[in-house]
């Protein structure tokens, strides 16, 4: 799994063969689709029109989870409950780099919620109710909150392209791209766009999503909320760059814009470290060494 802390949880519970390993990316795919990008900033592939088409200050690849199982039950649920998990989601919003929802749950919570929300368990699972509820409902409310929110402020000052199947109909100055190929499409508009949004949803508890390893190994500017996992693999602010909250999105998507140079300088950067430390070679041979030093105990 690449989220350390759900490793850790899970052999807190005593499963014995599970690992810990981030995400990586195939930066010689990337390079094989888009021309391999230049120290100085200087992309060989630009003057390719099926790339130029993908061009754009700022880019959110990605669902607004419109469709998510809080809204299909909260009618359902008491005043009290609903006014409970609003003010917990709003918290949420407000935290950085920290999972605050798991110990809002409490026993006697979750006890109410029993009444209005039932737990399909398979036999063996290790998930309970709460587990349940915090990722599959609480987890993509959020997620849906904090994208909307972000992209209705962004697109008040800045061009924002939005390339997803969400319903976006609320969304009355962004301009709306449709959906992209993940293989073909994606990278394009990550080496495009000028500025390349992350938002983390809160089921990764500290772990790095895929997202920010496919901006990164695109050669794409990438900013991203914050993750506890981030400083272990890149710096922020010279490999990508993080925000703490709408205000700092907003501050530094306008910085950003303005400052081309060093934006181009991170984009490098982080397109270098993965290339050279995260690939699946990388990957696979960590693997193949736990495996091998598993089969020696």
């Amino acid at each position: 799994t690449f989220d350390k802390t759900n490793y850790l949880e899970f052999r807190g519970m005593g499963v014995k063969h599970i690992w810990y390993l981030p995400l990586a990316v195939d930066t010689e795919r990337m390079d094989a689709l888009l021309g391999a990008p230049e120290k100085a900033g200087r992309r060989k592939s630009a003057q390719d029109p099926e790339i130029q088409k993908y061009r754009g200050d700022v880019a959110f690849v990605g669902s607004l989870y419109e469709r998510n199982s809080y809204d299909k039950i909260k009618n359902r649920l008491p005043e009290y409950l609903r006014g409970y998990f609003d003010a917990v989601m709003e918290a949420q919003l407000n935290v950085s780099g920290a999972n605050i929802v798991e110990p809002m749950l409490t026993t006697n919570i979750l006890e109410q919620l029993q009444e209005y929300f039932q737990l399909e368990k398979s036999e063996g699972s290790f998930s309970d109710l709460g587990l349940i509820f915090q990722t599959t409902v609480l987890g993509f409310k959020i997620a849906e909150i904090e994208r909307r929110r972000a992209l209705i402020e962004l697109s008040k000052h800045y061009k924002v392209n939005v390339y997803s199947n969400s319903d976006v109909s609320d969304l009355l100055r962004i301009q709306y791209c449709g959906s992209v190929d993940y293989w073909s499409e994606m990278p394009k508009v990550f080496r495009m766009s000028k500025i390349n949004l992350n938002f983390t949803i809160p089921n990764i508890k500290s772990g790095i999503p895929l997202r920010i390893w496919d901006v990164l190994g695109c050669g794409g500017f990438l900013l991203t909320n914050y993750q506890a996992e981030i400083p272990y693999y890149f710096k922020e602010g010279e490999d990508l760059v993080c925000f703490d909250g709408l205000e700092d999105l907003c501050e530094k998507v306008g910085y950003y814009l303005e400052h081309e140079e060093e934006r181009k300088r991170i984009a490098w950067n982080g397109y270098r470290k993965v290339r050279e430390k995260h690939s699946y070679i990388e990957r696979i041979r960590t693997i193949l060494d736990t495996v091998a030093g598993e089969d020696a105990k």
